[in-house]
């Protein structure tokens, strides 16, 4: 059985996409050339083209034509962007299997992020390792129901440009908030028929604030040319400072008795010629 086995394996048959490795034979009578022991090998073993350097970003002319393949099957092709390089123009195609991934659609007018790879035999580019990608910007101004976007960080070719969104566009999440001022994520679109690039998808972003620049060196304040101040406490009537010196509120030496010997005389009886005596004990303050 296990002969069976790798008879079978042997003479497995390729299929359209498999990579082979064979022997070419030449039949001098017919004029052709014939590949012999033929040999599958694994996928990604012969590289046909190669990527060069760099992201580039451009703009989606034909979007994808899906087919269906088979029973659970389907295929997309004859997408195409457009590049430009400068003073050169190109429109490279792209399908199905180029993007990164399969939930987002791309329409005419989208901007795209990918990746060139050129084939080793033709010379021939096309579009890979595709994304879409959000640029970043901030709120300019706002009307009753639409805005401009100035956008600070892009890519591609529209850096520091203005670009109008409508307020529908602003995602669910952030509809009614968005302010003037506002630092916003979107993606670039453009209008076929206005003609011009608009933002859609807007969703508020929260960048941290940058750090804010050192003071010059006239205006910083160091510990030679702080002022310096000084509280002084007032002297008290015995030559004392401050409550918490010992002595502080009290009164100096032979005031107390001055002040007990007046307050004898206030509380002692005065006696008024004529007046009934009251009935008690005196005691002669003498």
């Amino acid at each position: 059985h296990e002969g069976e086995g790798h008879h079978k394996a042997k003479h497995k048959k390729p299929r359209v996409g498999d990579e082979l490795e064979f022997t070419l034979v030449s039949d001098h009578k017919n004029r052709v050339y014939t590949a012999v022991k033929a040999k599958i090998l694994p996928k990604g073993t012969i590289q046909f083209e190669v990527e060069e350097e760099g992201r580039h970003k451009g703009v989606v002319e034909k979007e994808l034509h899906f087919k269906q393949a088979g029973k659970d099957t389907v295929t997309a092709s004859g997408g195409q962007v457009k590049l430009v390089e400068g003073e050169k123009t190109s429109h490279l195609l792209f399908e199905g299997a180029d993007m990164q991934t399969t939930t987002q659609q791309v329409k005419p007018g989208d901007t795209i992020e990918f990746s060139i790879f050129r084939d080793k035999g033709t010379g021939e580019r096309r579009a890979g390792k595709i994304t879409v990608s959000a640029s970043e910007g901030y709120v300019e101004s706002l009307k009753d129901s639409y805005g401009y976007i100035r956008v600070d960080e892009d890519h591609g070719q529209h850096l520091g440009k203005v670009i109008f969104f409508h307020l529908s566009d602003v995602e669910k999440g952030d509809q009614g908030k968005v302010e003037k001022g506002d630092s916003v994520a979107f993606f670039l679109h453009y209008n076929t028929h206005k003609k011009e690039v608009t933002a859609t998808n807007i969703k508020r972003t929260f960048r941290p604030k940058e750090p804010r620049e050192p003071r010059p060196e006239h205006m910083r304040r160091t510990g030679a040319n702080i002022p310096q101040v000084v509280h002084r406490l007032a002297h008290g009537p015995d030559g004392t400072k401050g409550f918490a010196q010992a002595g502080r509120g009290q009164p100096p030496p032979g005031m107390y008795h001055q002040h007990q010997a007046l307050q004898d005389v206030v509380d002692a009886p005065i006696f008024v010629p004529g007046a009934p005596i009251a009935m008690g004990q005196f005691n002669d303050a003498a």
